[in-house]
């Protein structure tokens, strides 16, 4: 399969996709994780201040997610600041698209080690044409080769503008 190059938007538009787990980090992981998810998102907000052509998006299903964990652990308390991180980040939270559930059953389909959460916040990004980034510290996600094919495949049929990184790293 050629390799499909990466055409610049003359509008720089972009999307920064956001696991759950980074946000589980900000509102009460250890002392690394949490330093290194604040550093994360304090970049994030200072580059969106600058350039408004790019936009955050924690998938509802990652929100739904952090939510239930908050509940699991006790953790009601740290809602408020879950709701105030959204608002820094003017960050989206929009549910699946249908698009998005076909993509995530594909992901679940060929990869058996992706749960549906997973999948379905991987395929929120695989399905945005301006994502850039898949920021997550699942580490099957990062390696993922189905990801990765999946990607390539919507970038050759048109469907995506940018290269996708999914990282721990912005």
């Amino acid at each position: 399969m050629p390799k499909r190059r990466i055409q610049k938007q003359r509008d720089g538009n972009q999307t920064i996709y956001i696991d759950s787990c980074f946000v589980d980090a900000y509102l009460w992981g250890d002392g690394d994780a949490n330093k290194h998810a604040k550093k994360v998102f304090r970049k994030i907000k200072k580059t969106i201040s600058s350039n408004p052509n790019i936009k955050v998006v924690i998938p509802f299903v990652a929100v739904g997610e952090t939510v239930n964990t908050m509940i699991q652990k006790g953790k009601k308390d740290k809602n408020d600041k879950m709701f105030e991180l959204i608002e820094d980040l003017k960050a989206d939270t929009p549910p699946p698209s249908k698009t998005v559930i076909e993509i995530a059953s594909a992901i679940l389909d060929k990869d058996k080690m992706f749960d549906p959460t997973d999948a379905i916040i991987a395929a929120h990004a695989l399905c945005s044409g301006y994502s850039t980034y898949l920021l997550t510290t699942d580490t099957n996600m990062q390696t993922s080769k189905v990801l990765s094919e999946l990607e390539e495949d919507l970038g050759n049929n048109q469907k995506r503008k940018h290269k996708l990184k999914i990282t721990d790293v912005f």
